[in-house]
């Protein structure tokens, strides 16, 4: 009687609940009740397109950074790696063995409030030089885009963040604070790498965004590419546009140079062409309120409103955040990988589609140009009409698709963890014990 209410779903305006049980894209359904402060008794349902037990993602670049770190060293017993980290929170679960973890909260910053950047800069510039003395440190790795000014030791900066480099980026911003904000970062950062011994980029896109700050790149100025865990995507996708529907996929947690916009307007202009088709599925989080309130996203609210008009009509899902190791699920899943990421750093996702074999397309900038090559198919970064049409060009052509997985499967090898580490031990000076 309860599913039968459901599908006739009376008094409900726009009859959610009946489009989510015929929603074929939907194959799970958690539901829970208990009570309820005003109502009594209240029941919830979820549905999404698949379920993994959600694990922590905190310090995943780190969990699979210092196991190969702490191999391609050597001997333990030559060669000390101490970590600093905010407070785990749930313990050492998930970090690596053989390591000397310090917890200080101030060892990362946060955009959200002015605090966490003060309290960052406090740790970085008077906090880190005193504790790197008292543990006879010989290398500092700053893995996050400031280090310390004056550091008592060697020390090689990794520089991450392109937000506050690109220009897009602060044309886009509406607010004049958060403006200042990245400003600030901005001439910060680049005091940092100038302090720096080495700087390490994850692109040469990434290095020439900053090089164009400074009039040019320096001589201690070098590439390590990122990498995934092959092992954990190479299984390729099985994904054969089977019944005719076209699955679309992009993972990533929402940012401004995301670019949702633009591929949230391609899937609708896809919808009024070829209803039913197309669907989406997104890892975006857009139920997330604080984002609509930060100054930092300003497209949020609309790029929201075009998520849900398309998750109405069945065309797309937000299935949020997934633990680490169920990405892969995700990725098979799909039929065409879209990333419109205007600016990037490196881009995970790319590499991790490209390891599943997927068929790509992606906005033309020289992040994803660098990664994937010949390996994806290329639209304008701002072109909803541009983006459609790759994704038709890709849903249409079975040769297209099968050339581009086999270069991606190729392309991906290029990225693995231990080259990136080498390349780490190689900036640290430093000989194995």
């Amino acid at each position: 009687q309860v599913v039968f209410d459901l599908v006739v779903d009376d008094g409900v305006a726009d009859r959610g609940h009946r489009r989510n049980l015929l929603n074929r894209a939907f194959r799970e359904v958690g539901v829970a009740c208990g009570s309820h402060p005003r109502v009594r008794r209240t029941c919830v349902i979820d549905f999404t397109n698949f379920f993994k037990e959600r694990a922590a993602r905190r310090g995943t670049k780190l969990v699979n950074v210092l196991p190969e770190l702490r191999r391609q060293l050597g001997s333990p017993d030559g060669h000390r790696i101490v970590v600093w980290r905010a407070t785990s929170g749930n313990g050492d679960e998930g970090w690596p063995e053989g390591i000397e973890y310090r917890e200080n909260a101030s060892a990362t910053g946060s955009r959200k409030a002015v605090g966490g950047t003060i309290s960052r800069m406090w740790f970085d510039q008077v906090r880190l030089p005193s504790l790197l003395k008292e543990e006879a440190a010989q290398v500092l790795f700053s893995s996050a885009n400031f280090g310390p000014l004056r550091s008592p030791c060697r020390q090689v900066l990794l520089v991450r963040n392109p937000l506050i480099y690109d220009e897009t980026i602060m044309e886009r911003l509406r607010s004049p604070r958060a403006k200042a904000y990245y400003l600030f970062q901005r001439w910060l950062g680049l005091r940092c790498i100038a302090a720096s011994d080495v700087v390490l980029f994850p692109t040469r896109a990434m290095m020439d965004l900053v090089a164009s700050r400074v009039c040019g790149e320096r001589p201690n100025w070098r590439v390590a590419h990122y990498g995934v865990p092959l092992g954990l995507f190479s299984s390729p996708n099985a994904a054969r546009l089977e019944d005719g529907r076209v699955r679309l996929l992009f993972v990533s947690l929402y940012g401004e140079h995301k670019n949702y916009g633009t591929l949230l307007q391609a899937v609708e202009l896809l919808r009024r062409d070829e209803p039913g088709r197309y669907h989406l599925v997104l890892t975006a989080g857009f139920e997330q309120d604080w984002q609509a309130r930060s100054a930092f996203f300003p497209h949020f609210r609309i790029e929201r409103a075009l998520y849900r008009k398309l998750h109405a009509e069945g065309s797309a899902v937000d299935v949020d955040w997934k633990a680490y190791g169920s990405l892969p699920d995700l990725y098979r899943s799909a039929d065409i990988f879209v990333f419109p990421s205007y600016t990037e750093s490196f881009g995970h996702p790319l590499v991790e589609a490209m390891a599943t074999g997927l068929p790509i397309a992606a906005a033309d900038v020289a992040p994803s140009r660098e990664l994937c090559g010949e390996a994806a198919i290329y639209f304008p970064p701002f072109d909803p009409e541009g983006c459609a049409t790759a994704i038709r060009r890709l849903a249409g052509d079975q040769l297209l698709r099968e050339e581009l997985r086999a270069r991606a499967m190729k392309r991906a090898r290029d990225f693995s963890w231990p080259r990136h580490v080498a390349r780490l031990v190689e900036a640290f000076g430093v000989p194995p014990a």
